[in-house]
């Protein structure tokens, strides 16, 4: 086992990911908020059971939603109960997924007033769909309200509507369904979360490096994220180590907040980052965190200037809207940007445009596929963090379900050492981006295809057969997303060739990882990875182009796809978070944009994030 998988294996530490940690939305009682029209948020029933809340894609879809993630094994019914305001008919409605419509893994029944439902899940149409769940009789008073797993698969619902109107179709359609959930559940119109200096979108490495600078800086700080922890893909719910510049060649470990979030880490002899980037943001008097809220969207002004951004409770549904001076996109994915209406690239580059040696001949939307990882298994004892499996007596034959599409017989694999130790990736022609739920559920569909594999046609599979799987992770760790452009793209040339950029803010240097186009089960197998030696980091590269307050950092700088794989790891994107957290704060001071300020400012900048730790090539002084 390689060093960077024994950190993983000891990350075990005492603050399990909050995702199973007692995670959930506030239980809420059920208002008739309009007549004949009962809401329930499936988030908000008073016990769980077996299922658990997902949030991953509220931002897509709406709303969290319950997820039954069993493998094979129907998990315990979520249970709440509802006041029935007037005795009669009570047409039920239930919005869910039917993830793979050709073969309807998840079903589940809906129980009212202990009357079961028709099999739901099984629509057999693409997205997010309301099924018929029957007629109830029921009295007036108190009833109880059930989901029940029916097939062990990953079963889902987002909403359960109770009506009298027996003519009634709640909408399909997102827009018109977030008006429906609006109107019949009484969600507030948006309040206003104040006022500050620096807003920013997106707390992993990058974001939360980026809200600790400016709030050491002096200004207001406000930080946004739509996970219950700090830390992003290095949070406890993934678990996944920091890596960067330093990974292979530890004389080259990046500085600044990056490397005191890593020594207050083993401080505490374990490796939680999470706790870590906690006790950073909790020391800083200017620096205000929001949790669990998703931002959908920016106002701007007819200059394009981001006046306002608002943002959606994933958990309760409560409506925000903050104002501020700079903006700070770290969400990854680029989508604050997107909002505010910045110029973005999605997918690869034609190596010709920027005279890169490895990239693809002809430009396309392929994106890194992200990859299925938990917390949670390595916490309970489980033997990777990609699945969880235990050894257990005697034989434990795995029979693949049929839409698990089988692994291919020339692929380049022979054997594996630790059983189901592999992170899966899809091909990289689906798109994240526009569907990242479809993402995440082919990534569980190539799990189970993966463990058969294991089972039963392994070089070693005899090694096995007392394994069982007994967990999937649902939670998907992202690669690649939308790329905010700037003054100046960065691309592989400028990496390969180590350039020094006269306005540098530190440095990478981790090999230019894109992983295999075909994803997993390619036959061929392997990836061009070229390392390349320091190369420095252009501030031109985090600002927009066309939004004058507009700053990103990490994943969605401005690069090419190429340089992406080496800039996407967390250490490296936290040294772009400091340095747009101080250029954002300096902004506010100056009043000039990040462009103004970069072409006035640029060597007292240099000289102030060096102050801040930060290392710059070739900047001796």
């Amino acid at each position: 086992m390689n060093r960077f998988w024994m950190a993983v294996t000891l990350i075990a530490g005492t603050a399990l990911g909050a995702q199973w940690n007692g995670f959930r939305a506030p239980a809420k009682a059920v208002a008739e908020v309009k007549s004949g029209y009962l809401w329930l948020e499936t988030e908000a029933f008073e016990e769980y059971g077996g299922w658990v809340i997902d949030t991953q894609f509220a931002g897509k879809m709406g709303s969290a939603y319950l997820l039954a993630p069993g493998v094979t094994n129907p998990v315990a019914a979520a249970t709440t109960k509802v006041v029935i305001p007037r005795a009669g008919t009570w047409h039920a409605w239930a919005r869910t997924r039917d993830w793979i419509p050709e073969h309807h893994p998840g079903t589940f029944a809906l129980e009212v007033g202990g009357k079961r439902s028709p099999t739901l899940g099984n629509a057999g149409k693409k997205g997010w769909l309301w099924q018929k769940a029957g007629a109830y009789e029921l009295a007036a008073g108190e009833t109880g309200v059930k989901l029940i797993d029916l097939s062990g698969w990953f079963a889902r619902c987002d909403a359960v509507l109770l009506t009298t109107d027996a003519g009634y179709l709640p909408p399909d359609d997102e827009a018109e369904c977030e008006e429906a959930r609006v109107l019949l559940s009484g969600i507030a119109p948006a309040q206003n979360g104040g006022d500050y200096d620096v807003v920013v979108v997106g707390a992993g490495s990058a974001g939360t490096t980026a809200a600790i600078q400016s709030a050491r800086a002096g200004s207001r700080t406000l930080l946004v994220t739509d996970r219950p922890l700090l830390g992003g893909n290095a949070s406890s719910e993934f678990r996944i180590p920091p890596r960067g510049s330093g990974t292979y060649r530890p004389e080259n470990q990046e500085g600044g907040i990056d490397a005191e979030m890593l020594a207050l880490a083993d401080k505490k002899k374990k490796l939680d980052w999470s706790d870590a980037y906690s006790v950073l943001t909790a020391r800083e008097k200017h620096l205000t965190v929001v949790f669990n809220t998703r931002v959908f969207s920016a106002k701007t002004d007819a200059d394009g200037k981001i006046l306002s951004v608002q943002g959606r409770d994933t958990l309760t549904g409560l409506r925000t809207f903050w104002t501020g001076k700079m903006f700070v996109d770290a969400t990854g994915d680029g989508w604050l940007g997107y909002f505010a209406g910045a110029k973005y690239r999605f997918g690869s580059e034609a190596k010709s445009e920027f005279d890169e040696p490895n990239g693809v001949e002809v430009a396309n939307k392929e994106t890194m596929s992200g990859s299925l990882f938990s917390g949670l298994g390595m916490a309970l004892g489980y033997r990777a963090a990609f699945h969880g499996w235990k050894m257990k007596d005697g034989p434990h034959p795995f029979i693949a379900p049929a839409w698990a599409d089988p692994i291919p017989t020339n692929w380049w694999r022979k054997a594996v050492k630790n059983f189901g130790g592999a992170a899966i990736e899809h091909p990289h022609d689906i798109d994240d981006v526009a569907d990242p739920e479809y993402a995440r559920d082919y990534l569980i569909r190539m799990s189970v295809s993966y463990w058969d594999w294991c089972k039963n046609k392994a070089n070693n599979r005899d090694e096995g057969a007392n394994w069982v799987m007994v967990a999937i992770p649902w939670m998907i760790a992202r690669r690649e997303g939308m790329r905010l452009m700037g003054d100046y793209i960065l691309s592989e040339k400028d990496q390969m060739a180590g350039k020094v950029f006269p306005d540098a803010i530190g440095y990478g240097g981790y090999p230019i990882t894109t992983h295999d186009r075909g994803g997993s089960f390619t036959p061929k197998g392997g990836y061009v990875r070229p390392e390349p030696p320091l190369y420095s980091i252009p501030f031109r590269s985090l600002y927009s182009v066309n939004v004058p307050n507009l700053l990103m950092c990490g994943r969605c700088a401005s690069m090419t796809h190429r340089a992406l794989g080496s800039m996407r790891v967390q250490s490296t994107c936290a040294v772009t978070g400091q340095a747009a957290g101080l250029a954002a704060a300096n902004c506010v001071k100056t009043g000039l944009t990040p462009r103004a300020y970069g072409q006035k400012h640029i060597k007292d900048f240099q000289r102030e994030l060096k102050a801040n730790g930060q290392k710059i090539l070739g900047m001796n002084k």
